[in-house]
């Protein structure tokens, strides 16, 4: 039973410490394939590293790119060859947060009998 539980331990470990320059370049490739912000994507192509590690060092790369540094340059690209979904930061279409106050009188305005229903109040 024990070497079940070791086969485990072994199949799930990542990798610790600096990043290998093997490990880089999947990240960045899975970068230009996926695009910024889909983390989880990225580390089903880069196993050795978790997901807090791959969000940690997608965000140093960023910092790196919206300085200006080329850092595509270990994959032999130029700066216009990288797609836009790279450069340009994920917009979500999300409603923004309400506090309950505000819900409750959103509620009550939405149960009068004054208010068209199909009218949206955002």
């Amino acid at each position: 039973m024990s070497s079940i539980i070791e086969k485990r331990r072994t199949s799930w470990r990542h990798n610790k410490g600096r990043w290998t320059d093997e490990e880089k370049k999947i990240f960045l490739e899975a970068l230009l394939v996926h695009g910024r912000g889909r983390w989880k994507l990225i580390s089903r192509t880069l196993t050795t590293r978790t997901l807090v590690q791959i969000k940690s060092h997608a965000q140093k790369i960023i910092e790196r790119m919206d300085a200006g540094h080329d850092v595509f340059t270990v994959l032999n690209k130029s700066q216009k060859d990288i797609p836009a979904i790279v450069k340009e930061k994920k917009r979500l279409n999300r409603p923004r947060s309400i506090d309950i106050k505000t819900a409750r009188i959103l509620l009550s305005l939405m149960q009068s009998p004054y208010i068209d229903r199909n009218t949206q109040l955002y």
